[in-house]
């Protein structure tokens, strides 16, 4: 299990100091291989024995381990050479069909049966597209009012509408975006249900929604430009997983 998973398969079992010392980790991973269990203490304003503690609450031995497990993990899965990527493309869908797998459906449907509307919303031009085909989906199936917001403006120019009987899926591929995150508490403060499909990590949109769609999507080398490349066919698996099982439930 990675850090990752860990940090999700916990985060209701940590508390308030606990979960921003997980954030400081997360936000630091590379490098915490070259600091001391001391040397993170000082840098959280905590013990050694709360580090101590906490890090066998995300289920590893001891600060040691920890150390060797994230230094595997950084040089492990997103440095595929180019001769690979047929190999990590199949390890993605893979992988995000695992996480499918573990996903509550029943409880997402519930949310969706519950919303007099469902708003949809993608950051950037790939998740854009693919959350346009999400919208298209639901639309067609016709039991719901479905709305496909095009960009932040519309986003924004529906809080004064939004109640606790609206939900809103939104994909966003780093979950980091300040602007998405600052309307996504406005949705919060409204008690309006929010469920994320983004690239697998503890990112502060994950921490925001009520539910979540993980996939996941490895870095690609480009041999011509310095330039990140990132597939979007696993998220198409995560909706495309999201309608088919809709209606199965409808049925």
């Amino acid at each position: 299990m990675s850090f990752e998973q860990r940090i999700i398969a916990t985060k209701n079992k940590l508390n308030y100091n606990e979960k921003q010392v997980v954030e400081y980790m997360y936000k630091n991973k590379a490098l915490l291989t070259g600091l001391k269990i001391q040397d993170l203490a000082i840098n959280v304003h905590l013990s050694k024995s709360f580090i101590s503690k906490l890090i066998k609450k995300l289920g590893y031995s001891s600060f040691a381990e920890f150390k060797v497990k994230i230094k595997a993990e950084s040089t492990q899965y997103n440095k595929l050479p180019n001769s690979d990527l047929i190999e990590a493309q199949k390890k993605d869908l893979q992988e995000t069909e695992r996480l499918l797998q573990q996903v509550n459906f029943s409880a997402i449907f519930k949310v969706l049966d519950y919303a007099d509307f469902i708003y949809c919303y993608g950051t950037g031009h790939s998740n854009q597209n693919c959350i346009k085909e999400l919208s298209r989906n639901l639309m067609s199936i016709g039991n719901k009012r479905v709305v496909y917001l095009s960009g932040k403006s519309e986003l924004e120019s529906i809080i004064p509408l939004i109640t606790d009987r609206n939900c809103l899926i939104v994909s966003s591929h780093s979950g980091e975006s300040q602007e998405l995150i600052d309307i996504l508490e406005m949705f919060k403060l409204k008690q309006s249900r929010i469920i994320s499909i983004t690239a697998f990590s503890n990112n502060t949109l994950v921490r925001l929604a009520d539910y979540n769609l993980f996939y996941f999507s490895t870095l690609i080398k480009n041999p011509i430009h310095n330039n990140k490349i990132y597939s979007f066919l696993p998220l198409n698996l995560c909706i495309d997983t999201l309608i088919r099982k809709y209606l199965e439930h409808l049925n």
